[in-house]
């Protein structure tokens, strides 16, 4: 989940999120008061410890304030937090014997101007179980999920030496059926000598990742896997970053890529960029190698709209062009891009093929470096003249050290 207090993600920081389509237990719903303020309340959760509310939609909030349902007695952690278009309302119970509550009733009030459409709620138990709810644009259950918990909610202790954790892999790109869920493994390795918890943020993705952990924690040479659930319910390119960030600062980024495609399409789809194109600077024409093989039965041509788009893993768009072809059978092409004006970073070339009813995308990553000279072609072509240049030195002196030998031969006859 995203935009977590850091008390509220340290004190579950035991938790991974995994969605299987399921009856909700909980249910949130939101009560509109005037045009800009609304009472959000839940009812069904009878031991609650923690609870997070996400919307979509407003342009601004004003304020918000918390009724004391969750409190019962005792105090609480809260807040919000507001990423692209989404806005993260989350509360939190501090008591050292973890008891949950029965939640049943007004646990917010928000002031807000435009639109809030509620779209999803998650909700801890004291036993650490965790329980997500997705909502329709009207208000109802699209799906929910479950998770065990751990043991126990014992904040981690701060290592004594430098972070040494080797993440991998170093990016990921997910082949994802729209609509369907897919799910990806990380590997963490502590090497260090202390205990280590890193806490885990997302940037881009749009409303993509519907499961992953908000922090994870290794003992000294200890290795852990975590799963990221990802879902798409459309075409398009889909692009971000899984942030693994140590205290208040980055540690590691994995930048992600999701293809995702309709089940019915009838072409296997591969755009292909050379090992001179991974890495070039800023000017160089990419020259990608796309590729369209037929894997369903087509009686007749099919008209296809093609769209390539150059992204950043902030989902930044740098071009956008499209064009129209027909396909019979298998098709492959060369089509160049321009990276005129690209500062220096990662980026994804992508291409998106629609055709009624069905659509596919497809992409490869490539960099642009600040020193373009020595990169992609250019560094080719240098490192050609450098050899070419030793080699001749090397003639040219053992020309000149046989003719100096033959002189000195010649005066001692």
């Amino acid at each position: 989940m995203l935009g977590r207090g850091a008390l509220f993600a340290l004190a579950f920081s035991f938790l991974i999120l995994s969605v299987d389509l399921a009856g909700a237990v909980h249910s949130v719903s939101v009560t509109a008061v005037s045009s800009t303020l609304s009472t959000v309340s839940i009812s069904g959760a009878s031991d609650v410890y923690a609870y997070e509310v996400n919307f979509t939609n407003p342009t601004s909030v004003t304020a918000t304030a918390f009724y004391p349902l969750l409190a019962d007695g005792g105090t609480t952690t809260s807040g919000t937090s507001t990423r692209g278009d989404y806005f993260y309302v989350y509360e939190s119970r501090l008591d050292n014997t973890q008891a949950g509550v029965l939640a049943s009733g007004n646990i917010f009030n928000v002031s807000y101007t435009g639109t809030l459409t509620l779209k999803g709620s998650t909700v801890i138990s004291s036993d650490g179980t965790e329980e997500y709810v997705s909502y329709n644009a009207d208000g109802t259950t699209s799906s929910s999920g479950t998770s065990g918990g751990g043991s126990s909610a014992t904040l981690p202790t701060t290592p004594s030496s430098d972070v040494d954790v080797t993440i991998t892999p170093e990016e990921l790109s997910v082949n994802i059926t729209s609509n369907k869920i897919s799910s990806e493994e990380i590997t963490l390795k502590n090497n260090g000598a202390s205990s280590v918890t890193l806490k885990i943020d997302l940037e881009g993705f749009e409303d993509a990742v519907i499961g992953v952990p908000r922090s994870v924690r290794l003992e000294p040479d200890e290795e852990k896997k975590i799963d990221v659930k990802f879902v798409t319910s459309g075409g398009g390119l889909v692009v971000g970053k899984i942030l693994f960030n140590y205290g208040d600062s980055l540690y590691k980024e994995i930048p992600v890529v999701l293809n995702s495609r309709s089940e019915n399409f009838l072409f296997d789809t591969s755009l292909f960029l050379a090992r001179q194109f991974k890495r070039v600077g800023a000017g160089t024409t990419l020259r990608a190698q796309i590729s369209l093989k037929e894997v369903g039965v087509q009686a007749e041509k099919v008209d296809v709209v093609a769209s390539y788009i150059i992204k950043d893993f902030s989902g930044n768009s740098y071009l956008e062009e499209s064009e129209t072809f027909f396909v019979l059978g298998d098709k492959e092409f060369v089509k160049e891009f321009s990276t005129e004006n690209l500062p220096p970073g990662k980026y994804i070339l992508g291409l998106e093929l629609v055709y009624p009813g069905a659509f596919a995308t497809t992409s490869s990553q490539f960099e642009i470096v600040s020193n373009s000279w020595f990169t992609g072609t250019n560094g080719i072509i240098l490192l050609i003249v450098v050899m070419v240049a030793i080699v001749a030195g090397v003639v040219i002196w053992s020309f000149a050290r046989k003719r100096k030998v033959r002189r000195i031969v010649k005066k001692r006859r």
